[in-house]
């Protein structure tokens, strides 16, 4: 059996994939709950230092700040422009879209789907940018967590088996977008996508590919562009630091979330159901390098999480507001 028909996806493919998010998810579930002492997350949530939290919670929102003005400009540079505003509304909006689709990247698809309706934008070309967004602080993450462990790896002894394979993931990414930019490369795949039956997916290929090509154009966007996701980058691993320090017991060093939090961001990456289970089962993992134990873990998750909501909620609102604005405009 086909696993396309008329260029969608078959309902029977798209089942299997939600068959496998929901699995990972459940799996991971049920290890933590039967492996995790909450008896001590009880107890360590009931002595968390909530002036300390509410800083924490200051400085992570003002990483929508940082993303949302790196799209801006990235959009603005490819002939989509947006306002700061329109893209921090965006960014809380696919929050919430994150948080509550089966997929932890459902929300990057909600901004774009939002922004191309609004302005009229080709979908292609929105995504684009929201493609090249992402793999930039892909790699500047990748980056943060290689140079950090370089320094400390004779100090962990399980960074060193996981070095080599960050640094194969490295230059992977790093190879892929030199590929990707080049122009043989586009050439080559605009040929391809010129032989497709499908108008609308060749055309938004095609405005996917010229946002690329825009992009590779403008190297001082790129430094611009990757000076913001270094800036992401650092206001989450310091609003994580300070969610640590709010929670008694926690006793990892400062430059383990240098790499932690970089990590973490391939973890979201695995399939599963807004990443849940698969997130606390990362930092579990991740934080026991440095000493941290399961239960103070879990707690440092839960306590993320729960900001994570807060801002969906936000988000939330905002998407209501947003439509109810486009109801009553026709």
């Amino acid at each position: 059996m086909a696993a396309k028909v008329r260029g969608k996806i078959s309902p029977m493919s798209r089942n299997t994939v939600l068959t496998v998010k929901i699995l990972v998810t459940a799996s991971a579930l049920f290890w933590l709950f039967h492996t995790i002492r909450w008896n001590l997350i009880f107890d360590k949530l009931a002595g968390v230092n909530y002036v300390i939290l509410g800083l924490s919670l200051i400085v992570s929102s003002t990483c929508f700040a940082a993303c949302a003005l790196r799209w801006k400009l990235i959009g603005g540079s490819c002939g989509y422009p947006i306002t700061l505003g329109e893209s921090v509304r965006t960014y809380l909006m696919g929050s919430f879209f994150s948080n509550f689709l089966p997929t932890g990247k459902g929300g990057d698809i909600a901004r774009g789907i939002i922004v191309a309706k609004r302005h009229d934008y080709s979908l292609g070309g929105i995504m684009g940018t929201i493609l090249v967004e992402r793999i930039n602080g892909l790699i500047v993450a990748t980056g943060i967590m290689i140079f950090t462990s370089f320094f400390i790896v004779s100090r962990i002894v399980t960074l060193k088996n996981s070095m080599i394979s960050s640094i194969i993931l490295v230059l992977t990414l790093l190879i892929a977008s030199v590929i990707c930019l080049s122009p043989q490369f586009q050439e080559l795949l605009i040929r391809l996508v010129q032989h497709m039956r499908w108008q609308r997916l060749r055309n938004a290929i095609q405005d996917v590919i010229g946002v690329f090509k825009t992009f590779r154009e403008k190297p001082n966007m790129i430094i611009i562009v990757t000076g913001f996701s270094l800036l992401n980058q650092a206001i989450l691993i310091v609003s994580c630091f300070i969610t640590a320090q709010a929670i008694p017991g926690f006793q990892a060093p400062w430059y383990s979330f240098a790499i932690v939090i970089p990590l973490m961001l391939f973890m979201t990456l695995l399939p599963s159901i807004g990443g849940y289970g698969v997130r606390e089962t990362g930092f579990v993992v991740f934080f026991g390098w440095f000493g941290v134990n399961a239960e103070t873990a879990v707690t440092f998750a839960i306590l993320r999480l729960t900001f994570s909501l807060m801002f969906s909620l936000i988000g939330a609102f905002l998407f209501v507001v947003n439509n109810g604005q486009q109801e009553n405009a026709i």
